[in-house]
C-alpha cells in the first residue's frame, strides 16, 4: 500500500531476556539484604513470582554458587558471592588520604568516623574506622549508600552538590524517616542545606538512630572543591537536653577558622579542644555550671568554646 511499511507500534513491555535478568537481581539484593536468608516462599511473595518462575531463578543462582541453602532451608549468599564482594571492595576503595583522615580522627577522639563521596549519582561510605565507645556498633559499612538526607555526611555533600545533581538524588530517594528528628519534609531539608553551606558543616542530630549525634565537615581537594566529606559520632546521652547549647559552645571554638583557611584538622582540633574543656570545666564554668534553670549549663558550654577558640587561634597563628 503506497510502498510504505505498514505501522508497528512497540511494546513497551520488557522483553523477556531483560525481564529475567531484573528478576535475577532483585533476588539476590533480596537475598543480600535479609538478616539470615530467604525460603523460596517468602522470594515468590516478596518480588510477586510465580512458583515456576521462582524455582527457576533459585535454581540458576544455586548451580552457579551465587546462593546456597543453609541448614534451615533457606538461602543465603554462596561463596561465588565472596569475588563479587572483594570486587567491590577493591574498585570503591577511597584515597589513602582519605582512609587515613578517618583513621586520624577515630585515634583523637575514640569514637566512630567515616567518610562519604559522590559515586556516580550516589552518595556512598567510601572509607569507616570503628572507635572504642559504643556508638561504635552503629558503624556503617563501606559501599552503604541509605538515608543520605539524614547523615551529617550525606547532607553535607547535598548542600555543596549542584542543583541538578542534588534534585536528581532527591527524586530517586524518597525522605524516609528513620527517627522522629528524621528532616522529612523538602522544604525544611532545603532550609537545611543552606544552613550547611552558611555554617560550613553538617550535623545529624539523632536522625538517623535515636542514640547518636554526628558531626560532619568537608574535604577539599586541591582547587578548594567538595571531593568527599568526613564525619564522627558520638552518644546523644553526651548531650542531654543540652544539645543546642552544646552546638553554641562548638560554634564559638570555630568562630577564629572563619578568618584562616581551615581545613579538616583544623575542625577537628577545635572539636576535641572543646569537649576537653567542656569536660575539666575550666574556670569559671564550674560555678557557672551550678546556676539554676539551664542557664548554668549553656554557660558552661560557652566557657568551653570559648577557651576552646582561643587556644585554636593560638595553634592557627603559631604553626
Amino acid at each position: 500500500m503506497d510502498g510504505l511499511e505498514p505501522f508497528v507500534e512497540e511494546s513497551t513491555e520488557p522483553k523477556p531476556r531483560i525481564q529475567s535478568a531484573v528478576r535475577t537481581v532483585q533476588l539476590l539484593l533480596s537475598i543480600s539484604e535479609s538478616s539470615n536468608g530467604l525460603k523460596a516462599k517468602e522470594i515468590m511473595e516478596m518480588l510477586k513470582l510465580s512458583r515456576q518462575v521462582t524455582y527457576h531463578l533459585i535454581h540458576t543462582l544455586h548451580t552457579t554458587g551465587i546462593i546456597r541453602k543453609n541448614e534451615n532451608s533457606r538461602y543465603v549468599l554462596g561463596l561465588a558471592a565472596v569475588s563479587i564482594a572483594e570486587g567491590f571492595r577493591r574498585q570503591l576503595a577511597p584515597p589513602e588520604h582519605l582512609a587515613r583522615r578517618v583513621r586520624t580522627i577515630v585515634a583523637a577522639t575514640g569514637e566512630t568516623a567515616h567518610a562519604g563521596g559522590w559515586v556516580g549519582e550516589e552518595i556512598v561510605a567510601l572509607a569507616t574506622a570503628r572507635g572504642e565507645s559504643p556508638v561504635g556498633a552503629a558503624q556503617i559499612p563501606e559501599g552503604f549508600s541509605g538515608h543520605a538526607h539524614a547523615r551529617a555526611t550525606g547532607k553535607l555533600l547535598l548542600a555543596y552538590a549542584d542543583k541538578r545533581l542534588r534534585e536528581t538524588y532527591l527524586s530517586h530517594h524518597p525522605l524516609i524517616p528513620r527517627t522522629s528528628n528524621t528532616i522529612i519534609d523538602y522544604d525544611k531539608l532545603q532550609e537545611d542545606l543552606e544552613l550547611i553551606r552558611t555554617r560550613g558543616y553538617a550535623v545529624d542530630n539523632k536522625e538517623v538512630f535515636q542514640t547518636i549525634c554526628c558531626v560532619g565537615a568537608p574535604v577539599r581537594d586541591p582547587q578548594g572543591n567538595i571531593a568527599a566529606a568526613i564525619s564522627f559520632a558520638d552518644s546523644a546521652r553526651n548531650y542531654g537536653g543540652s544539645w543546642q547549647d552544646d552546638v553554641a559552645g562548638q560554634l564559638i571554638a570555630l568562630f577564629p577558622l572563619l578568618f584562616v583557611k581551615w581545613t579538616i584538622t583544623t575542625v577537628m582540633l577545635s572539636f576535641i579542644l572543646f569537649r576537653f574543656f567542656d569536660i575539666v570545666k575550666t574556670y569559671p564554668a564550674r560555678r557557672l555550671e551550678a546556676l539554676k534553670s539551664g542557664f548554668g549549663i549553656m554557660c558552661d558550654d560557652l566557657i568551653a568554646g570559648l577557651y576552646a577558640a582561643v587556644i585554636t587561634a593560638i595553634i592557627v597563628a603559631v604553626f
